[in-house]
């Protein structure tokens, strides 16, 4: 004796047979989300390709400006440190003419005021 289903193609439904109903019920339920705007699931697949691509340039555009920003802010401060330099040293030398001028043209008790400063 065989224990092995028998196929369902070989069994025969009878069409009039109570308990077999022929009404089939459907329904179609509206697409949300992704789906619903592209037509095939490889179009959907290569614009999320491109949306990261896109997504990685931005990132590195935005470090790439960060590290410039940084050497720039360095620059900066470098040249501003040189042009304080450069300030300090030119008042010191007016300063000096001046010390030379007063003494020069005989303005002595001003000379001595601005050496006691």
């Amino acid at each position: 004796m065989s224990e092995w289903p028998i196929h369902p193609a070989a069994i025969s439904i009878p069409s009039d047979d109570p308990k077999v109903k022929v009404r089939v019920n459907t329904s179609v339920e509206p697409q949300v989300g992704p789906m619903s705007y592209f037509s095939s699931w490889l179009k959907m697949k290569k614009t999320v390709a491109w949306i990261m691509v896109a997504k990685r340039c931005l990132k590195s555009w935005v470090a790439k400006r960060k590290i410039l920003e940084l050497k720039l802010s360095e620059t900066e401060s470098v040249l501003l440190k040189v042009f304080l330099n450069v300030l300090i040293k030119a008042e010191e030398q007016m300063q000096a003419y001046r010390l030379d001028a007063m003494a020069t043209f005989g303005c002595n008790s001003i000379l001595a005021f601005v050496r006691q400063k």
